[in-house]
């Protein structure tokens, strides 16, 4: 897994705010993390000069996933979110939208290792590793 890189992602809704907003909260999450996986968003982040946000209450699952309570630049409120394999977001009761479902299958097909992440009940990005 160490010699997997990140290729790419999605968001749903598919937008710049929601994009920049998944980054920064991966980056920010990373930076607790274990996972060498979490190294390669961190590094593909920076390059693109996304900021870090507030993590609170960072939990890693062994082998399954990590999670944390994070609150975005301008933001009042907190997202607890979760990033992991698929059987991790579906212990946890995250729907997956048809747009990431049809792109996770699709980069599963190619042999990619998908990251699922979510927060408020639904996974808002897939993570490609290759």
């Amino acid at each position: 897994m160490e010699n997997l890189k990140f290729s790419a992602f999605q968001t749903a809704p598919a937008s710049q705010q929601m994009e920049t907003d998944l980054l920064r909260i991966l980056r920010s999450l990373g930076e607790f993390a274990r996972d060498p996986l979490a190294r390669e968003v961190i590094r593909v982040s920076e390059a693109n000069r996304i900021e870090k946000c507030p993590v609170f209450g960072f939990q890693e699952f062994e082998g399954e996933g990590y999670g944390g309570v994070v609150q975005l630049p301008g933001e009042s409120g907190f997202r607890a979110v979760l990033v992991g394999r698929r059987a991790f977001l579906e212990q946890a009761n995250m729907s997956v939208p048809n747009l990431l479902e049809v792109a996770a299958r699709r980069w599963e097909k190619e042999g990619a290792l998908v990251f699922f992440v979510g927060w408020d009940a639904y996974v808002r990005g897939l993570l490609k590793f290759l």
